[in-house]
Formats: structure tokens, sequence, C-alpha cells
């Protein structure tokens, strides 16, 4: 068990620190952040933001198009003309927000951007694009079509320039490279709570549901690092990077719930939980049913999850009302007495996280995108949750090693250091498991008892029957012991298993090793007395029915039919 603990504990350990060497490799390789393209005055190009005008000359700004008389209904054609020359590696790079594009040098098309509405396809979201330019496009007229998708989403042009894309992409990824990097932090700090949750299931740590902690910190992380536009302008997948940020914050109102409910404590919490995840597991089914069956896009079905956030935030409030009739303002107090500063910064993160959402659903004019204050309030709480769960690691370290001492005294006899009886009810309860399940063909079970101890101890005394005793564990461990596990199951009885292949080839072997070790341990004998066991073995497959038990009780008639043999044969 506790080799067994250790294993599972080193395995998350190297998951983890494989995740964050990753992620250090990514930052540290990815050519737009180490600069493998050079940012000369060429390359960074020219800001081309301002000086738009409509075709009868009103002035536009492309962040606040939707101001625009007309706008929702008919969109707008804007125009501008181009330098009167350009370099022949540039093209004409910006974003776009909810738009369909279509751009024209004098009246030649150059290039649209116009998806159809489909499953395969996120017109919604924030949109890359590289319109390539000639030495001969100098002085022309740029002239853009511009049609708003949605006429309840804000419709926008951001970071127009004329430059190389290569050195537009790495401006772009290291203006945004705090929001993203603060991200990926968070979701690499959700996935270090899953693993501390893991390494301190067996102790007491508290109501604290960390699964559901660490799931809000990751989703929450993906979600925002997803719309920092940073993954979609590195990858190109624009339509995968849609998915993934949707699909991020369907799941998390889940795990909110989840985990204010073990905050909270509310009467009847299961109902609670098992609400929630009928809940996630209906949005779910909505929205795949919405994009396959009827063919809706991203931007459709994204009133499900603002429907499920909703939901989810009418449950935590009859949460709070439910827990403070039961159990008063003391349920409060007794969640800030274990985790005072984590359970401050959870609920500003919530704040936090109302705030962006009355951005995106009211004209809010705040700069930024749509995680703007979740993703600080978020950084906060998990910074705070990161000393916590250092603190409590560190706890838990301490008392590991005091439980790792207490657990081998409790399953080691102390007179042998051979396993005890509860070891070996422990390694049969695995065993049977094993057999049952088919991962285990066959077993070999040997039953030991010793004969003469009541002799001995008549004779020269308990110390010396206690000698004999460990002469006997000796035996049993340097024989048996090689190829299995050995565990004295009473004053004067042993057990042994082997498992595995080849399993006759290996008993033959061990009891060929038991007569040497008999006779070598004959010469540190109690007086006259010399060491004498009697055995019996059975496999499991031979037993009826075919269990553990079943065997062992085969081989201890065995080894009783083998000590009669043996006291039939004494001469003394």
């Amino acid at each position: 068990m506790l080799a067994q603990r250790k294993r599972r504990d080193t395995f998350f350990a190297i998951v983890l620190a494989c995740l964050f060497a990753a992620f250090v490799s990514y930052l540290c390789v990815h050519p737009y952040l180490v600069g493998a393209v050079p940012n000369t005055s060429s390359s960074a190009g020219e800001d081309f933001d301002d000086g738009w005008t409509t075709e009868d000359g009103t002035p536009v700004s492309l962040t606040k198009l939707g101001a625009l008389e007309g706008f929702w209904e008919r969109g707008v054609t804007i125009q501008k003309r181009l330098p009167n020359s350009l370099d022949s590696r540039v093209e004409l790079n910006f974003m776009s927000v909810n738009l369909s594009v279509h751009l024209y040098y004098d009246g030649v098309e150059a290039y649209s951007f116009d998806p159809p509405r489909t499953p395969g396809e996120t017109p919604y979201a924030t949109r890359f694009n590289f319109a390539p330019l000639a030495p001969s496009d100098a002085g022309k007229l740029v002239t853009i079509e511009l049609r708003p998708f949605y006429t309840d989403m804000g419709s926008k042009i951001e970071d127009m320039r004329i430059s190389q894309t290569s050195a537009y992409i790495q401006g772009y990824v290291r203006a945004h490279f705090v929001a993203f990097a603060e991200s990926v932090l968070i979701a690499f700090i959700g996935l270090a709570v899953f693993g501390l949750e893991f390494a301190l299931r067996k102790t007491d740590h508290g109501e604290l549901d960390l699964l559901a902690l660490g799931g809000v910190a990751f989703l929450l992380g993906v979600w925002s690092g997803a719309v920092t536009g940073v993954l979609q302008i590195t990858t190109g997948l624009a339509s995968l990077v849609g998915a993934l940020e949707y699909m991020s914050l369907l799941f998390v109102p889940y795990t909110i719930l989840r985990f204010t409910s073990s905050i909270l404590l509310p009467p009847q919490r299961k109902r609670f939980d098992m609400l929630a995840g009928v809940l996630a597991a209906t949005a779910i089914a909505v929205s795949a049913i919405l994009c396959v069956g009827f063919g809706a896009d991203m931007h459709s079905i994204l009133r499900v999850s603002h429907v499920h956030l909703g939901i989810c935030g009418v449950l935590i409030v009859v949460q709070i009302i439910a827990s403070l009739r039961m159990h008063g303002i003391d349920v409060f107090k007794e969640a800030l007495a274990s985790s005072n500063a984590m359970v401050i910064a959870f609920f500003i993160f919530v704040a936090c996280g109302i705030i962006d959402f009355l951005r995106f659903v009211t004209p809010l004019n705040v700069p930024g995108d749509a995680a703007l204050f979740i993703r600080h309030g978020l950084f906060a709480f998990v910074v705070v949750l990161a000393i916590e769960a250092a603190r409590a690691s560190f706890a838990y370290i301490t008392r590991a090693k005091y439980a790792d001492t207490i657990e081998v005294m409790a399953f080691t006899d102390a007179l042998t250091n051979l396993g005890n009886r509860a070891a070996w009810k422990v390694m049969r309860d695995e065993v049977e498991s094993s057999l049952k399940e088919g991962t285990l063909e066959d077993a070999i079970v040997c039953q030991f008892d010793v004969n003469f101890l009541k002799r001995v101890n008549d004779t020269y005394g308990h110390a010396a029957g206690d000698r004999y005793i460990k002469h006997a564990a000796n035996t049993i461990q340097r024989s048996f012991g090689m190829e299995g596990s050995c565990y004295r199951t009473g004053g004067d009885e042993f057990t042994a298993i082997i498992t595995g292949d080849a399993l006759d080839e290996r008993l033959n072997e061990c009891r060929k090793l038991f007569e040497v070790s008999m006779d070598e341990q004959n010469v540190a004998r109690e007086g006259d007395v010399a060491l004498s066991m009697a055995l019996g073995v059975a496999h499991v497959s031979e037993s009826e029915p075919h269990t553990l038990r079943a065997a062992q009780s085969t081989a201890d008639e065995r080894m009783y039919d083998n000590k009669r043999a043996m006291k039939a044969e004494r001469r003394d």
C-alpha cells in the first residue's frame, strides 16, 4: 500500500513537471515570442487605423462601427488610400470581430472573409485578416465592405497595419503575452490542484472540493487563454480555438457550483451537486442537438452557456440562503476560519466574473477582451490558492513522514519483520480482486506451521521461543520470499503467496532454498531442538471455487496432513 501510494504521487508529480516543462519550452522556442523575425523599422510597418471615411466622406472610427447610422441593418463601406510606396514583402493586416469583410484595391477585390454560418465556422469570434499587397498597389484606394454577422454582439476592427505578416503576428503575441501567460499559469495551477487532491485524498484536508476547484481554475484558464487571440493567430485554427473557448465556458458553471457547495455546506448538498451535474449534461446535450441536428453556429449555442451560467448563479444564491437558514452566519465564519484568504479571494474572483458578464451582455464600452476582469480576479485567486496549496502540501509532507512510519508499524510483525495479519488481509483482498477482474490467472498460497515451539518455550524459556520463531521467519523469507510475499499470520503460523508466471518452477526453486535455509538456521538451534516446519501448498486454479480463500483452506489442510506425517516419523 505504501509503495503504491508513493508510485501514484510520483506519477502525478512527473505529469505536472512535464506539463510545466512543456509550457516553458513553448515560451522559449516559439519564434513569435523569442523574436526569430527581426523587428526592423520596415518589418514593423505602418499603423493604418486612422483616416478612414465612408463613401460620402464621414470619418469612421474602426473600433466604434456600431455607432454609425444604419450599420446594424446595412453594414458600412469604408475607404482610404494606400501610401505612395509599398515594400514588396508587406500585407494589409488587421483583426475583425463579428464582421464579414470584402476588400478592394481601386474596385478590384483582393481579399474576402464571408464564411457560411455552419457548425464548422465561428464567424462571431475574432478573425485575423491578412490581405495581400504588391508595390504596384501603392496609392490605390482601399475600399472595405463590412457587414455584421449578428446584431446582438459588438463589431469592430483593430490593429490594422501595413507590415510583414510575421512581424504583425510577433507584435500581437508580444502585446498580449502577459494576458496569455497569465491564463496558462492559471490553467497549470488548476492541474496542480488536481494533483494535490489525489495526493491528499487519504488525509483529512477539510470539506473543500479540490477537484472542483482545480476544474474552475483549469477551465477558466483555458477559456481566458483562448479569448486573448494568441492561440488563434499563432496556429490559424480559428474554429478549433472557438470551440475550445465555448466548451471550457460550458463546463465552468458545474465546477463553480460544486466548489461553492463545498464552501457553504447547504442542506441536501448531494442534491445540489447532482442538480449541477444534470444541468451540465443538459447544456452539453442541447448544444450538441442544436449544432448537429439544426446546424446552429457557435454564436447561437453560446446562449445555452449563458443560460447555464445564469441558472447556476441562481442556484448559488439558493445555496447561500439555504446555508444561512440552517447554519446561520456561522457557515461563513467556519469557511473563513478554515481558509480565510482563499474564500475571500474566491468571492473577489466571482465578482470579477460578474463584471465581465455584464460587459458582455450590456453596451458598456470598456477596452479589453471578454476576460479582462475575470483573468485578473482569477489570477489573484489562484496565487492565493497556490500559497494555500503549498502550505497544505508542506503539512502533508510533515504528516506523511510520521504516517509512513505508522503504516510500516501497522503492517509489520514486530518480532520477525515480516508482514503481519493485517498486511496479509490487504494482500489477500488485492489478489482476490485481481482474480475476479481477470488481470491475474493463478496464484500459489503456502501455509507454514512451526513444530516444537511449546517444547522450546517450556525447556529454554520464551526468549528462546522468540529466537526460534525468528529462525523460522528467516528460513521462510530467504526461500519463499525470493519469489513471493511472506506474512506471520499467527503465533507459530506463516503464509506465503507467489503470483505471476511459471508458478511451479518458481515453487520448486523455493522448496530447494527452503531446505538449504533450514539447515543453515539449525546451526543456531535452540539447545537440542532442531528447526522444523510443516508446509502445505495449493494453487488457486485447483481449488473450488477458484478463490484465494479456497486455496488457503486447501493449503491449510495439506499443511496439517504434513504435520501429522512429520509427527508419525518422530522417534523422540
